[in-house]
């Protein structure tokens, strides 16, 4: 008498691990991808701010964003951070925008081998 079922067992494992692989990566390299999410964009956003202190003119009564001091203090404030990006500074405020790629420890397993976070954050003067 034959068994033709003979292995299909160990399919059914291979799958099972294959799956629970895949569940235990998103959660793992997801939850490092909402994490550097969130401290990627508190610096961005903190960068915008400084930036947006850098006024000048108050004493004479025409306040204005000294933009090339604003660029330098985001960019300074992003290089204590080890972050660079992208510095845009106008009348009345500053944005950054900021890239980073995260690696996937577990997903890469299954070929999903990085995830790129891009955040811009902005901040304007208001008076008052």
């Amino acid at each position: 008498m034959e068994n033709r079922e003979q292995g299909s067992i160990s399919a059914f494992v291979v799958c099972l691990l294959f799956g629970l692989t895949a569940l235990v990566g998103l959660v793992f390299d997801g939850g490092r991808v909402v994490t550097e999410y969130a401290d990627i964009s508190d610096i961005a956003e903190n960068a915008s701010r400084i930036g947006c202190q850098q006024i000048s003119g108050i004493r004479v009564g025409t306040p204005y964003v000294d933009k090339t001091r604003a660029a330098m203090e985001i960019s300074n404030f992003l290089n204590s951070h080890g972050m660079h990006g992208e510095v845009r500074v106008f009348g009345g405020g500053a944005s950054v925008t900021i890239q980073k790629v995260v690696s996937m420890k577990l997903l890469s397993l299954i070929g999903i081998r990085n995830r790129t976070i891009t955040i811009t954050r902005s901040a304007n003067v208001v008076s008052g």
